[in-house]
């Protein structure tokens, strides 16, 4: 039995999926995705992307394909899908609740603070 060889375009299908299914971005192309994205992408793992997504275009001109680094290209894309796969959607939304909530408790405090010391200094209490 013979396997194919993993192509670029073999990894740029698998990280546009994982995009899709991990953060939740629509596009056609892993590059689109990846913009959509945007910064909720370490810059890392971006550049990742962008080397993967340039290695798929290039890897469809058959003289230019030979110009591929199949090496760096495989490395960049076990980067990224080393990410995508421990990026956690829900765990980073409950975390952003939990901030909101601590700065509104926060800022209930110090009013509440400001409030008994002017009360303190205009003799109110």
């Amino acid at each position: 039995m013979v396997t194919k060889p993993i192509t670029p375009q073999d990894h740029a299908d698998m990280l546009s999926d994982l995009i899709g299914k991990r953060l939740g971005f629509g596009g056609d192309t892993l590059s689109e995705r990846a913009a959509k994205a945007g910064r909720k992408i370490p810059k890392r793992i971006q550049r990742d992307l962008a080397l993967v997504a340039q290695a798929a275009d290039t890897s469809v001109h058959p003289k230019l394909s030979r110009q591929i680094d199949k090496k760096q290209v495989t490395k960049a894309a076990e980067r990224a899908t080393t990410w995508l796969m421990t990026y956690d959607r829900v765990g980073r939304r409950r975390g952003a609740a939990l901030d909101l909530l601590a700065l509104i408790v926060f800022n209930l405090v110090l009013v509440t603070a400001a409030l008994i010391a002017f009360l303190l200094w205009r003799n109110l209490i």
